[in-house]
């Protein structure tokens, strides 16, 4: 599951008549995977 943390605009400029925006996103995910542990002898 990921979750948006921040968002900003770094950089905004018109260009032929479009909208260029420069997005900085930070992102909360949770990179963990679950593995069964042996034990051994």
């Amino acid at each position: 599951m990921q979750k948006l943390q921040k968002k900003k605009v770094l950089h905004e400029s018109e260009e032929s008549g479009k909208v260029k925006l420069t997005l900085y996103y930070t992102v909360l995910e949770n990179i963990a995977k679950k593995h069964p542990l042996s034990q051994g002898d």
